[in-house]
């Protein structure tokens, strides 16, 4: 059961990732050219729902606690099937606008339910090797779909365009399918008695520090959940402002530069898959292992770091007008340095949020880390526009 629920789960993500790839790369084309909407207005769309979205990381993850998680993920995967068809059999502006917004919201849903379902069939130390393998995975099919999207927008005909929601209708198909074969694991129950809605909303409480504990206690734990999520925060706030602001760099300096866009993926593919690899080994060496090998602090220490640095050297690539030469070396530098701050703060996310807390509501505190990071992948992009401006 454990090896089929980790196959189903691992092609699941790749699935999803290879069809939002395609629909990422592609949407700004597939909105202007076939919709008629216009930049500003797509943007707009898309941030707003992307933090609705972030708004909704926590309670979703309360209610995953409390449901069973495989039949809310179907629900939701199937809300994005049907969205996505209305993007692609209604190409009308207001049709599109409700699909968009409601794919855009419920991307945050299913990172937070689908992220909290492994640790009903793999121990801890599987979970680390399980989600480095995910990582590598979700990265090549990220790249192959970067590639699939900028084909078919060079093609530039209506039925090609089409393709971009079409992909992305039947990444979500197979998502929902492969849900649905997930073999069944016990609840995990959480011992609480009362109303259904008490129920769900009552962990929210647990973020308070229980009042059996001695104050100097309670501090503690509030200042270092504090300090778990805002490193987190602060990892995917970094690597988000370069993912996002790097493109815009390049193009300022001409279409010869474009190639540099790969780069970053290409890096992002080798640092994942020389994660997995060492993951595996320590898992093989130690199977009881409790932790990653490093301490988790001084990983997201070295994250935020790197990611400073290479936000910084992005920065000055910008603003120093270099020659061609230094232009390509900085940005090489930056995307190396990029994914490098990125691989590094996530295998430290990972070793947290499966080992902060107890299982029983372990929806719940992935979704709160869950939050915390897309709030830094929000924000990103906005700290890029105060770069640009």
């Amino acid at each position: 059961m454990k090896r089929l629920a980790e196959r189903v789960l691992y092609w699941n993500i790749v699935a999803d990732a290879l069809g939002s790839a395609v629909f990422a790369t592609g949407l700004a084309f597939y909105l202007t050219t076939m919709v008629g909407m216009s930049a500003s207005f797509a943007l707009s769309l898309i941030g707003i729902a992307t933090f609705v979205g972030v708004a909704l990381t926590i309670p979703i993850g309360v209610l995953a606690d409390h449901v069973v998680e495989r039949n809310l993920l179907i629900g939701i995967q199937a809300a994005q099937l049907v969205s996505s068809l209305l993007v692609l059999v209604y190409p009308r502006s207001a049709v599109v606008t409700v699909g968009v917004f409601i794919l855009f919201v419920l991307n945050r849903a299913v990172s937070t339910v689908r992220g909290s379902i492994p640790t009903g069939y793999l121990q801890r130390p599987e979970l680390l090797v399980f989600k480095s393998r995910v990582r590598f995975g979700t990265l090549v099919a990220l790249a192959l779909g970067s590639l699939i999207a900028s084909g078919l927008v060079m093609i530039g005909s209506a039925g090609a365009l089409l393709a971009i929601p079409l992909i992305n209708s039947l990444s979500f198909l197979v998502t929902a399918v492969l849900t649905a074969k997930l073999p069944p694991v016990p609840r995990r129950s959480s011992g609480m008695k009362g109303n259904r809605l008490a129920r769900i909303l009552r962990p929210l409480t647990t973020l308070r520090p229980s009042t059996t504990l001695r104050p100097s206690i309670e501090l503690r734990s509030l200042v270092g959940l504090g300090a778990w999520l805002s490193a987190a925060f602060a990892v995917y706030l970094l690597s988000t402002f370069v993912s996002e602001t790097l493109p815009f760099v390049i193009k300022a300096r001409g279409r010869e530069f474009a190639w540099l866009l790969f780069v970053s993926t290409i890096f992002g593919i080798t640092l994942a898959y020389l994660t997995k690899r060492v993951q595996i080994r320590r898992q093989k060496g130690d199977p009881q292992q409790k932790n990653t090998g490093a301490d988790p602090r001084v990983l997201f220490f070295t994250a935020i770091a790197v990611g400073l640095i290479s936000a910084a050297i992005l920065a000055l690539v910008h603003f120093g007008f270099p020659g061609a030469a230094l232009f390509v070396a900085g940005l090489l530098i930056v995307a190396l340095l990029s994914e490098l701050s990125l691989t590094v703060g996530s295998v430290a996310l990972w070793d947290i949020q499966y080992s902060y807390g107890d299982d029983e509501r372990r929806g719940s505190t992935v979704a709160l880390f869950t939050f915390e990071t897309s709030m830094g992948m929000a924000l990103g992009p906005m700290l890029g526009s105060v770069l640009l401006h």
